[in-house]
């Protein structure tokens, strides 16, 4: 039969490393599937009747001015986010 040990040095450690990386790839995404959304999650809490944010981080604006938790939201309003939020 034959083994992957006959091949040439240099196509063992391709065939090596290749195996490494594919098992890599494959551990990898399992931790963000939603089997695992549990693990990388908080418990969900229910925002106050007069609050309209849960948490804030970054630049956020409602309206075109800056909003912090106090900020209420209604249909119709426009909320314009930045990359670092």
């Amino acid at each position: 039969m034959f083994s992957h040990k006959d091949l040439p040095l240099d196509d063992q450690k391709r065939r090596d490393h290749l195996i490494k990386m594919l098992s890599l790839g494959a551990f990898g995404l399992a931790a963000y599937s939603p089997a695992n959304a549990w693990f990388w999650s908080s418990d969900p809490k229910k925002v106050e009747d007069d609050k309209s944010i849960y948490s804030l981080q970054g630049e956020v604006k409602v309206n075109g001015r800056s909003a912090d938790l106090d900020t209420r939201i209604v249909s119709g309003d426009s909320v314009v986010t930045r990359d670092d939020s």
